[in-house]
């Protein structure tokens, strides 16, 4: 879980009517934590603060917004607070055991994404042909499958695998 000082840590934000995603990536960024948003948290935030505590910024933007701020132990001491509309059931209890990885991807191809976290997982990725979309992702030291659920979760995707193979497919 989170640690005492890393809670205590604050932050400046100056955010005027911006995008809930990339509300979250500035926040993310300034307080150095990894956010999860679930793909149906739409809206906009606008926000000014000045050497608050990162986590109640996090907490006003979600009570403003009607957001509910998960937890997860992602392993190796390391916790991604996964951002859901409060009227969406809890994330299921999932395990993630993956090697970290670093990713920054902007408006980067599927099968590129795909490619990439799978040499990183050293795991064939491969995406079905109709499934044609960009992807915006950034994780600093999060393991690679929680990477890619995420991915998958953000784009209406879903994962097949088999045996050490893993096909991308549209979620339908």
């Amino acid at each position: 879980m989170q640690t005492v000082a890393a809670a205590k840590q604050k932050i400046d934000l100056e955010l005027d009517d911006v995008p809930i995603d990339d509300a979250m990536r500035s926040l993310a960024q300034a307080a150095q934590i990894n956010l999860s948003l679930d793909p149906d948290v739409v809206g906009t935030v606008t926000v000014s603060v000045r050497a608050t505590p990162w986590d109640r910024v996090l907490d006003s933007i979600a009570r403003e917004h009607g957001l509910r701020v998960t937890p997860i132990d992602v392993g190796s001491g390391r916790t991604v607070f996964r951002i859901a509309n409060a009227s969406s059931p809890p994330p299921a209890s999932t395990a993630f055991t993956g090697d970290p990885i670093d990713v920054s991807f902007r408006e980067t191809p599927i099968r590129t994404v795909a490619k990439e976290i799978g040499e990183l997982a050293r795991v064939s990725i491969v995406v079905d042909e109709d499934v044609q979309v960009n992807v915006t992702q950034f994780a600093r030291q999060l393991p690679w499958d929680f990477v890619l659920d995420h991915v998958l979760r953000k784009y209406e995707l879903r994962a097949v695998r088999h045996g050490n193979a893993i096909r991308i497919t549209k979620a339908n």
